[in-house]
């Protein structure tokens, strides 16, 4: 559970640094990853003073630029694995909405702590399948190591959609694939999504 807080903690750029119109399918996946993260790090700077003052504006800057871009519902389905297919279809939508909750609200609190850290882009290259790609960045704190973060995005119906976001080689859903797997193996679906909710509520 360490490793995953520490990745948790990380990645609050990652979820803060896409935003609305990373779509195009026939866009360069990287050029649209700079393009928005350099319009959403200076709504950041823009806003840094109001943001102190309003906490909620943050979640107003999730909602806005995060939600429309990250495949909930397949990253529901690769954190769940095979317990997905044992799932009825309610528990799949329960856990999908609980599980976008969470991680909303997670990266909402941590965007709070975005203090100017620069990016730098990695080349990027297409690989093999043209629906399937890794865009890489690095993340250059004031003080320490930098970070690295790939990003795993997919088309889906003509527009690009992360599902997986790794921090120095720490993978978000397969840190939460063994986080939930271990409740779902033991206890069930039903009472991951009820853990879920108390969480979020």
């Amino acid at each position: 559970m360490k490793k995953l807080h520490t990745l948790l903690a990380s990645l609050f750029i990652s979820f803060g640094l896409l935003s609305a119109n990373i779509a195009h399918a026939e866009e360069n996946p990287a050029e649209l990853v700079k393009n928005v993260t350099d319009k959403v790090l200076a709504k950041l700077a823009e806003d840094k003073d109001r943001i102190g003052k309003d906490k909620g504006l943050v979640n107003e800057y999730v909602n806005e630029f995060v939600l429309p871009n990250f495949d909930f519902g397949y990253m529901s389905q690769l954190v769940l694995g095979k317990y997905w297919r044992k799932a009825s279809a309610e528990e799949r939508s329960a856990f999908t909405e609980e599980f976008r909750t969470l991680l909303v609200r997670t990266y909402a609190n941590s965007l709070t702590n975005y203090s100017d850290q620069e990016v730098e882009y990695l080349p990027w290259r297409a690989g093999s399948d043209p629906d399937d790609t890794k865009v890489g960045v690095e993340i250059i704190p004031q003080a320490g190591p930098s970070i690295p973060i790939d990003y795993a995005l997919h088309r889906v119906d003509g527009k690009w959609k992360v599902y997986d976001v790794s921090v120095d080689g720490l993978s978000l859903v397969t840190n939460y694939r063994r986080s939930f797997g271990k409740k779902a193996k033991t206890d069930g679906v039903a009472a991951l999504i009820k853990e879920l909710q108390a969480k979020n509520s």
